[in-house]
């Protein structure tokens, strides 16, 4: 803290350590604040009131409003209350709700004349008792429904991120979501990030939302992410629903700056191509991504996606297309990401996260893109594809001539082995990395030494003119494991900090 108000001396051109505590302009004690980690900085609001001020604003600047299993609901209640305070819910920026399972279980009275009751107007009325719970589910539904609802208006004000999550695992009540989506129309006008994750058939409240964000003051928005589970839903009822969110979209394009949609692995019959065909309009994006579990038949028709990139192509700046598989040992890539961006210049982007195809795939759509953007392209992360090594050494030809004060920084690539050979060619040829991920199937050398040849290779070895600061070394999981013990990932640590002049983080861990 000491070295923080020291900093604080050259501050604006002012000394400020003159200056009694009292007196210190609040903005400064904010800066100060910057210096000090985030769990020392908690303990410090007994300091004056200007900490006090940062801390609150610190702790309650996101809110997390779910109720786990683990957390009794009273804690959430507590956290409700607080919520509602004037001097608190000035405070909040993001808002984060994930809906909690009601019991229905709990339906039944708790109390003797309850119970009694019931079970006159049972004997009246064979089906009360299901009646009975409905009507106390409901009950329920509506007490929790308006303690979160009352606690989101005591705060709107101030909030431009909110965020509803969505547990494919429990059964929630589809009122829950709608309910929480409702506080949409209070927030909107200040409103910069929405994040939702749902099943598919809940989006259907964002329609009349969607018919009012035509109001000035409800263009804001600038990011959106859209997390889709459609279930067993038949397809045309997915299609059905898929256009309602297409209305919402195309009522808030003209702020959006920021597209995100991912589908989920338990979706069975969605296909995405009618939803990219009409998703139309004039925008600025400048970060689109879409993620669709591997496996999953989520697009079948790719040149949708790639008629929807090229409208925006001039804009953006970074494009993720992935296809997340838990092991990629295992699976066959999917093929869509690369036919999306086929033919497609991006002239802009600086940002290429690629889920990559089956081995047959060459890499020629690829390249196309990167020589498409040879000034702008900073990063580049290729994943679900072990290159051999004649893509490899495309893929580095590709990047090896970099324009004036370009040239990635940083790159993710897959490889079979880890060899003299790859590394001499990516640190050599590639000095302007900085942030380097490498994922491998083995180290080069005998199978009784497997990494004796690369240490070797490692110690007689500096690569001069590398900025490579960052290193990130991942085994892949294969049916015969190949593990990295402690001693190895401490030799592998020694070698390279000696090979490479700048590197500060090394990262080695075995992929599942």
């Amino acid at each position: 803290m000491v070295k923080a108000y020291a900093h604080c001396r050259r501050l604006d051109g002012v000394d400020y350590t003159g200056v009694k505590s009292r007196e210190v302009p609040p903005e400064i004690w904010e800066k100060i604040a910057n210096f000090i980690p985030r769990d020392e900085l908690l303990k410090l609001y007994t300091v004056n009131s200007a900490f006090l001020n940062v801390v609150l604003n610190l702790k309650y600047k996101r809110v997390d409003l779910s109720n786990e299993p683990d957390r009794p609901q009273a804690e959430l209640r507590r956290k409700l209350d607080r919520l509602r305070n004037q001097f608190v819910a000035g405070r909040i920026r993001s808002l984060y709700i994930r809906p909690w399972r009601i019991d229905e279980e709990q339906a039944v009275p708790t109390s003797l004349r309850s119970r009694v009751k019931l079970g006159l107007k049972s004997l009246v009325d064979p089906e009360f008792p299901e009646f009975y719970e409905k009507e106390q589910l409901k009950k329920r539904i509506f007490d929790d429904v308006n303690v979160v609802l009352d606690a989101v208006a005591a705060c709107k004000h101030g909030i431009t991120e909110y965020s509803i999550d969505w547990d494919e695992q429990p059964r929630y009540h589809a009122a829950l979501f709608s309910h929480f989506l409702s506080p949409l129309l209070d927030l909107a006008h200040n409103l910069q990030k929405l994040h939702l994750k749902a099943p598919v058939d809940s989006f259907r409240a964002l329609f009349p939302i969607g018919r009012k964000f035509e109001f000035p003051e409800l263009r804001r928005l600038q990011e959106l992410t859209l997390t889709l589970s459609t279930g067993t839903l038949p397809k045309a009822e997915i299609d059905y629903h898929l256009d309602t969110l297409v209305v919402f979209i195309h009522n808030v394009f003209r702020t959006l700056k920021s597209l995100s949609i991912a589908t989920t692995s338990s979706s069975e019959y969605v296909d995405l191509t009618h939803f990219f065909e009409t998703l139309e309009g004039e925008s600025y994006l400048h970060h689109f991504s879409l993620s669709i579990p591997s496996g999953n038949y989520h697009l079948s028709n790719p040149l949708a996606l790639g008629r929807f990139l090229r409208r925006h192509r001039n804009t953006l700046r970074s494009l993720a297309l992935r296809s997340p598989i838990a092991d990629i040992t295992q699976r066959t890539p999917a093929q869509w990401p690369v036919e999306a961006i086929k033919g497609v210049k991006f002239p802009e982007l600086m940002t290429l996260h690629l889920a990559l195809g089956g081995n047959s795939e060459r890499l020629d759509d690829v390249i196309h893109v990167l020589y498409s953007c040879p000034t702008t392209l900073h990063t580049l992360l290729l994943e679900n594809r072990v290159l051999p090594s004649q893509d490899v050494e495309y893929l580095i030809s590709a990047l090896d001539h970099p324009a004036p004060g370009g040239g990635v920084k940083r790159l993710r690539v897959t490889v079979k082995t880890l060899n003299d050979t790859f590394l001499d060619a990516l640190f050599h040829r590639l000095p302007q990395l900085e942030d380097v991920e490498i994922v491998f199937k083995r180290l080069a050398g005998q199978p009784g030494d497997p990494f004796s040849d690369l240490l070797q290779h490692l110690k007689g070895r500096i690569y001069v003119a590398s900025q490579v600061k960052r290193l990130q070394l991942e085994v892949v999981q294969s049916p015969v494991p190949v593990l990295l013990p402690n001693f190895a990932k401490n030799l592998l640590y020694a070698a390279f900090y000696s090979s490479l002049p700048l590197l500060k983080d090394f990262v080695s861990h075995t992929l599942p």
